[in-house]
């Protein structure tokens, strides 16, 4: 008997059928965000994002477009401390305008949520635009190689090089500009 199998590295953690872990809901904010993602995680036609408060209350909820949810600047004027999730239908992490408006609103979490991951921020006091973009930008360069290894020694598929090279630069970002992000598959 032969077999296949997979690499020796096991899974790849982007396989549908790689383990889920249970997800993080240590505050009311972040349990009635979870719940509200397992809904909207599915969506692909448009991006809904969802506001909470300290004690998990649904504030208010948005629907946008495919790539996008626009809200009011003066509603997010008002929004300081409190958590927002979305889904992103392509599944990816962060854009550099979520990481910026969280951080220009000081939001105190910003999630997004996709098909196999939970992404999430928190932290944000020192962050400014441009400094976020510089430092995307330049760890998406600096990373490009060591993803592209990850490819060479069948970690990953290529078809998720590039969800796995912006997962490590928010990595890179995160620790260069001081505030916390992680990833969850749950």
């Amino acid at each position: 008997m032969e077999n296949f199998k997979q690499p020796a590295a096991g899974a790849d953690p982007y396989d549908r059928n790689a383990p889920r872990n249970k997800p993080n809901v240590a505050s009311p904010a972040r349990a009635a965000a979870v719940v509200v993602e397992d809904q909207i995680r599915g969506q692909r036609d448009f991006e809904i994002g969802v506001f909470f408060d300290a004690t998990g209350r649904e504030l208010a909820r948005f629907h946008g477009k495919v790539d996008q949810v626009s809200i009011p600047a003066l509603w997010l004027a008002n929004m300081k401390g409190n958590t927002f999730t979305h889904n992103h239908p392509a599944g990816g992490t962060f854009s550099v305008e979520d990481i910026y408006q969280a951080a220009q609103y000081k939001l105190g979490e910003i999630r997004a949520v996709g098909a196999h991951f939970r992404h999430a921020a928190t932290g944000f006091d020192a962050v400014w635009h441009g400094a976020v973009a510089v430092a995307y930008h330049e760890s998406v360069r600096n990373l490009r190689e060591l993803v592209s290894a990850k490819v060479r020694n069948d970690e990953i598929s290529v078809a998720n090089f590039t969800a796995e090279l912006q997962h490590q630069a928010w990595n890179e970002v995160a620790r260069k500009l001081r505030f916390k992000y992680w990833r969850e598959r749950s």
